[in-house]
């Protein structure tokens, strides 16, 4: 796929898909199991190890950032273990990343992980240290989702010039869609982020994020009470 054929949308003003240098992966939700990448973040990684390839990201020294750790709607996984022993429960979405990226030949060297955050703002917030010079970064996403990080997320949280690279439905299927639910909890979470502080907006967007699934995930919680069920809340298709 030439430059030209890559679909994107807008970001910093003046940033084409040629000036790519980096790539960055917001997580989309896990498989089942918790212990890989539900189909569409498959799709977006897939697309990020072909347009690393295709368009020699290593010959410019750039990196792909995988960013999630989970839903906190998703529970229940086995525990997973990382190589400095931290446990997780199933395996955050940006080791799995990882592991998809180096099995489609992106050398290990040039990946990197950020696996704590638990929506798409601090998805942004958390990476945001890995791209702090002028070289550009590609978001990878489907594009509805992708929309809502360009419009309300990239700009408050990325010092680094940005543009975003639509990741193309599976032939046969409509474009993924995005809920309005999901961009309020993004507008609310990203309100008076300033990329210029990164280390306050990680603060802030870690903050608001728990607390708001906190609200999300109490009639859940409450109902589980009163029953007396102990069924744990399953995830959310339209995850911040």
């Amino acid at each position: 796929m030439s430059f030209a054929e890559v679909p994107i949308i807008a970001g910093t003003p003046g940033v084409g898909v040629e000036h790519v240098t980096h790539l960055l992966i917001p997580g989309r939700l896990r498989s089942p199991d918790g212990l890989d990448l539900s189909a569409s973040s498959l799709d977006r990684v897939r697309f990020a190890a072909d347009f690393y390839h295709r368009h020699n990201l290593f010959e410019r020294g750039g990196i792909v950032v995988g960013s999630g750790y989970k839903s906190p709607a998703e529970q229940g996984a086995e525990p997973w273990t990382d190589d400095r022993g931290r446990v997780y429960e199933g395996k955050p979405e940006a080791y799995s990343f990882q592991t998809h990226l180096i099995d489609l030949g992106v050398p290990e060297s040039q990946t990197r992980v950020e696996p704590d955050s638990i929506d798409t703002v601090t998805n942004f917030a958390n990476s945001a240290h890995f791209f702090t010079g002028n070289e550009v970064v590609g978001v990878v996403a489907q594009r509805k989702h992708l929309e809502r990080m360009m419009g309300h997320i990239a700009g408050k949280t990325l010092a680094a010039p940005f543009v975003g690279l639509i990741v193309p439905p599976r032939e046969g299927e409509a474009e993924e869609p995005d809920s309005l639910m999901a961009l309020i909890s993004t507008m609310w979470i990203a309100r008076n982020l300033n990329p210029n502080n990164p280390i306050r907006n990680k603060a802030l967007a870690k903050e608001r994020a728990e607390n708001l699934w906190r609200i999300k995930l109490l009639p859940s919680s409450i109902v589980s009470a009163v029953h007396g069920s102990g069924k744990k809340p399953t995830a959310m298709p339209n995850a911040a």
